[in-house]
């Protein structure tokens, strides 16, 4: 085997060994995921019931609205919840010292807690009567059960 061989070598076995540690991080982080409630919440047949519904139907279903909003003679009302929820994300630090052919590379893997927000929004298009006209779900359905939940 030649000299100049070497350092491609062991580049490949360091790159190698940090796949390897990055997939069982990765690997982790999925089977901590999948530990979480998926239950789902308002679906989109779920809401095309709320149609033709008076809207007391869907405050009793989800509390009392957010908000609502009247512009050009249509009147929407809307619950907005947001859920935030932290994770670990896989991190690398790598140093390289030295000069040309004296150069050192350590590498330090750890993981991070990142934050991400899940926001969800149910929209209700009623008429002058408080009859449920449109009814519209904005966000990750996953989450929705968490964050929308029906009053009982």
């Amino acid at each position: 085997m030649e000299r100049h061989d070497m350092p491609q070598q062991a580049a490949f076995r360091r790159a190698s060994a940090l796949a390897a540690r990055l997939v069982a991080m990765l690997s982790v982080v999925a089977a901590t995921s999948a530990c979480v409630s998926s239950e789902t919440g308002p679906t989109a047949s779920g809401l095309a019931s709320l149609r033709g519904q008076p809207l007391a139907k869907a405050t009793s279903m989800f509390g009392e609205p957010t908000g609502e909003i009247r512009i050009g003679g249509r009147h929407t009302v809307f619950w907005q919840k947001s859920y935030t929820e932290q994770y670990a994300a896989p991190s690398v630090i790598r140093m390289v010292s030295g000069r040309d052919s004296q150069s050192a590379t350590q590498e330090t893997e750890s993981l991070k807690l990142k934050t991400r927000t899940h926001t969800c929004i149910v929209k209700l298009s009623v008429d002058d009567q408080r009859v449920i006209k449109d009814a519209v779900f904005d966000g990750d359905r996953t989450r929705c059960g968490e964050m929308i939940s029906p009053v009982s």
